[in-house]
């Protein structure tokens, strides 16, 4: 690994704990990622209701997703990542031994208090610490960096996963909890050192202070132009990340094991999109020009992968669409960055994350509709041109903000 992130940024330990926790959490999930869908469908339940249990995670994480973001900006982002990793191998847990909907539910719902509570701590952790030692500028080579080190997270977790699978479609859950519980240990080895010796007793009025950032953050239209754009994407994509394994498996007749090797190459596109993102930039020359493009390419993508019929071109069209959604993140996560101070870094990160939960609610209601009343390409069409039409509108906007400047 060290050969593929420049020697600067390993030798860092501060960012070297970073890249090995993003990678060791996407390692984590991605273990059930090839039949997570296959699971429930195992299990009794419909495509519809396999959007239904997701809507309780995204409903989790939207109400808490700010109280857990003061509670790490408050008693700090190492404790904060400590116990989401702790609730996610129980929430695994339980959905090992599951086997009706409802458990399900439970299960969702735990690990969305488990992932409300490493969103946005993990950044505002590098970011502060980058600060603290003058190291600011590291921060964006650090999110580009990351996506080599999710990517091989994925990779591996996605292909380990997909062969756990294919001897009983239940284990890969028990391992994913085992996973989780390391990155938590590991978590702990996380120090603190932009925070102050001195601890105020948690109150009201923190809860008073976050929600009045949350309102100063919606005031700055930069903040609003990338977080809605962001929830919009999120509300896009679940069609695709609820439906793909059963479009691949039902249409192209592929099994478990081959998709191990479709999240191979999403790993991937996950890989290159760092260098591509960077590029993107510079090419553009303008951060908000930036995320438009990008995402126009992951519109185009979703659509004629769902207009296609060959095993081929579809995969390509998939690919293709993962690498203009990854490209995404990096991109968006320096621009906010940017914008955002550290008093209220965590809270205002979990505030974008909380948005595009809202997005992806949304997404999941409207595309398991779709799948389930009509097909699975007619849901990933009519996500494809939400997307499409999004990013030509705040191109319109951007445009007409210019004028009036």
């Amino acid at each position: 690994m060290k050969t593929l992130v420049p020697s600067k940024l390993w030798s860092n330990g501060i960012i070297k704990k970073y890249l090995l926790f993003g990678g060791l959490d996407y390692f984590s999930h991605a273990l059930v990622g090839a039949t997570y869908v296959l699971f429930l469908l195992s299990r009794g339940a419909s495509l519809w209701q396999v959007g239904l249990v997701n809507v309780f995670f995204m409903l989790t994480t939207i109400l808490v997703e700010v109280p857990t973001g003061v509670f790490a900006d408050h008693y700090g982002r190492r404790l904060s990542l400590f116990l989401g990793s702790l609730l996610a191998a129980a929430g695994s847990i339980v959905y090992f031994f599951a086997a009706s909907f409802w458990l399900f539910v439970v299960a969702e719902i735990i690990v969305g208090f488990g992932r409300s509570f490493v969103s946005g701590a993990l950044d505002a952790w590098l970011v502060d610490s980058l600060h603290h030692v003058g190291q600011a500028g590291l921060k964006a080579k650090a999110f580009r960096a990351r996506q080599i080190f999710d990517a091989s997270g994925l990779a591996l977790g996605g292909l380990i996963g997909a062969w756990l699978g294919s001897r009983g479609i239940a284990s890969p859950w028990l391992y994913s909890a085992l996973s989780f519980v390391f990155i938590g240990l590991f978590s702990l080895s996380f120090r603190e050192i932009y925070r102050s010796e001195e601890k105020t007793p948690f109150r009201q009025s923190h809860l008073v202070s976050a929600f009045k950032a949350c309102g100063h953050g919606l005031k700055n239209p930069d903040l609003i132009y990338a977080m809605a754009f962001g929830a919009i994407l999120s509300l896009s994509l679940q069609a695709l990340n609820m439906q793909w394994t059963k479009l691949f498996t039902s249409q192209y007749g592929l099994n478990i094991g081959h998709l191990g090797w479709i999240i191979m190459g999403i790993a991937l596109a996950k890989a290159s999109s760092g260098t591509l993102s960077r590029w993107a930039g510079r090419i553009i020359g303008h951060e908000k020009r930036s995320l438009i493009i990008t995402q126009t390419m992951t519109a185009a993508a979703i659509i004629f992968a769902a207009q296609v019929s060959g095993l081929a071109l579809a995969t390509a069209a998939f690919l293709i669409h993962e690498i203009g959604r990854e490209m995404f993140l990096p991109l968006k996560q320096n621009y906010l960055n940017q914008r955002i101070t550290a008093k209220c870094r965590a809270t205002l990160l979990s505030l974008d994350s909380m948005l595009s939960k809202i997005g992806s609610l949304i997404g999941l209601i409207l595309s398991g509709w779709l799948a389930t009343t009509y097909s699975i390409r007619l849901a990933w069409t009519v996500s494809g041109l939400l997307l499409l039409t999004a990013a030509l509108l705040f191109l319109i906007i951007k445009r007409k903000a210019a004028a009036r400047a």
